[in-house]
């Protein structure tokens, strides 16, 4: 099921409803992905070394039906915006605590439309127990493949014990991933953000030149972490 997206600005106190702010959110990552581009050396805007400028409207450009929260995305060769909310519908449906959705278009050429792809225990599973649901933390499109990682965060989002990072081979259609046992536990390294660099991560640098390495952020709870895509070896994820 696909759901388009208008161009309209919101009016009045209405248009901040719970619905259409999360569309505005949801497609924000599309937004700044539409007008991304490469910026010359003598273009005031660029920072030294940098290789894209972005710009961020100062308001609402595009308004779509559209439900949940989160949306970590990353944009793979096929030139969509694949996205993952929780706790919602997302443009598909079906609600739950996770869906997989696809976003195409431009605010250009007023053609943006989403779909939910995948729901729920399509994308990943709970490992702690009925007081956890499932939530997803960051998003990385690499040589094709898409990769999404899923935390188990208490009811009351104090804990976080376990994440699994799940894998699509078919734009987001389906996923696989260890149903065994989760790949991180006991708190660490369980709420992952992947650190993307262009489309299908083209413009990840080559950790062999410039020595980079995964950066981990290390709340009071030592659950967040950080993998950038120059990192990632999706045979063997960290």
């Amino acid at each position: 099921m696909s759901r388009s997206v208008s161009r309209s600005r919101p009016h009045g106190p209405s248009a901040v409803l719970r619905r259409s702010a999360v569309s505005v959110v949801s497609i924000g990552a599309m937004l700044v992905a539409a007008v991304c581009g490469t910026v010359g050396g003598d273009d005031p805007r660029a920072l030294p070394g940098a290789a894209f400028s972005a710009r961020v409207a100062d308001a609402a450009t595009a308004i779509g039906v559209s439900d949940g929260d989160l949306w970590p995305s990353c944009w793979p060769g096929d030139d969509a915006l694949y996205a993952a909310n929780g706790d919602g519908s997302g443009f598909g449906p079906t609600t739950s605590d996770i869906v997989m959705n696809r976003i195409t278009g431009s605010p250009e050429s007023d053609d943006l439309a989403g779909q939910g792809l995948a729901v729920g225990d399509d994308l990943g599973q709970v490992w702690s127990g009925d007081e956890y649901t499932r939530k997803p933390t960051g998003m990385l499109c690499l040589d094709g493949s898409i990769y999404l990682a899923v935390q188990d965060l208490r009811r009351d989002f104090n804990t976080a014990p376990a994440a699994t990072i799940a894998r699509s081979d078919d734009h987001g259609g389906t996923w696989s991933w260890d149903r065994d046992a989760p790949m991180f536990d006991d708190g660490v390294f369980t709420t992952i953000w992947f650190a993307d660099y262009g489309k299908d991560a083209a413009d990840a640098p080559d950790p062999r030149s410039t020595g980079a390495q995964p950066s981990k952020a290390t709340p009071s709870d030592g659950s967040s972490s950080v993998v950038h895509a120059d990192t990632f070896d999706r045979q063997n994820p960290p």
